[in-house]
């Protein structure tokens, strides 16, 4: 949800519980578990967060002048922390809308995901690996230049392009690469395979969590686990890396771009 372009201050005035919000902050706290005296417990950890970075959060109740968000370590949002809001579904002024009808709505390099991008940079946001399904807690193309602009009603996004795909694209390729060597020792059997112990919670020090050798007589049951494992792996790869591939072939000056804006644009030389 969060934008690199702040909202009007006056917008502060509309929160009401349930909407989700972005907030001003160099830190924030963070709950990390760490195996202590053989248990796993939660303990507040302090992190520095980057420039142009806002985190987001979820408002649960009044308090006071400001507003309390959801998690245990959340901070007090005030109208001098406050940076963009969303509205709850069905709620407030915007409904069930997530972009105002004044922002400009872009798409990323990377991740193909809509956001808005009034700063003529793509927000932070996470990134849906394509193969596993999952979101990462930064995507490649935030704080990026847009791969496209989908809307523009106010004429603020200067430059698209498609220049941060390559370097992504390359580093799926050493993935790939270093992927297939494993794989190739896994299935001559000539490498160490990870115990049947490997994902459990025992003490780090526990010999049960030492890679099997070759020879043990539990090597063979771990290799062939091992095998399947990385062949997966290297599927999901292959098919994330195909679409970036995609991605990066089909772009062109304007991508997806409403026609009328396409002379407003500046396309950048990579683009050419």
């Amino acid at each position: 949800m969060g934008t690199t372009f702040r909202q009007d201050p006056q917008r502060y005035d509309e929160i009401e519980i349930g909407d989700t919000v972005t907030y001003i902050a160099t830190t924030i706290t963070v709950a990390r578990e760490r195996y202590t005296d053989g248990e796993w417990v939660k303990v507040p950890e302090t992190v520095q967060l980057r420039p142009g970075y806002y985190p987001t959060a979820k408002v649960i109740e009044r308090d006071g002048d400001g507003w309390k968000l959801e998690g245990a370590y959340a901070p007090r949002l005030t109208r001098e922390t406050f940076w963009a809001l969303r509205k709850a579904r069905g709620k407030g002024k915007s409904g069930e809308r997530r972009f105002s009808d004044r922002d400009a709505i872009v798409t990323c390099q990377v991740c193909a995901g809509k956001w808005i991008g009034n700063s003529g940079r793509l927000p932070h946001h996470g990134y849906l690996r394509p193969g596993w399904g999952q979101q990462t807690a930064s995507c490649p193309g935030a704080l990026e230049l847009a791969y496209s602009v989908v809307v523009d009603p106010e004429k603020r996004v200067a430059e698209i392009g498609r220049y941060v795909l390559p370097a992504v694209i390359a580093a799926y390729d050493r993935r790939i690469e270093h992927a297939q060597n494993y794989l190739s020792r896994v299935r001559a059997g000539t490498v160490a395979v990870p115990s049947e112990w490997a994902t459990t919670t025992l003490d780090h020090d526990d010999p049960r969590l030492l890679p099997v050798q070759p020879g043990d007589s539990r090597y063979e049951r771990q290799r062939e686990i091992e095998q399947r494992s990385v062949e997966g792996e290297l599927r999901h790869l292959t098919w994330e890396r195909q679409f970036l591939q995609e991605r990066y072939d089909d772009w062109q000056p304007g991508g997806d771009v409403d026609r009328v804006l396409v002379s407003s644009l500046h396309i950048t030389k990579e683009s050419e």
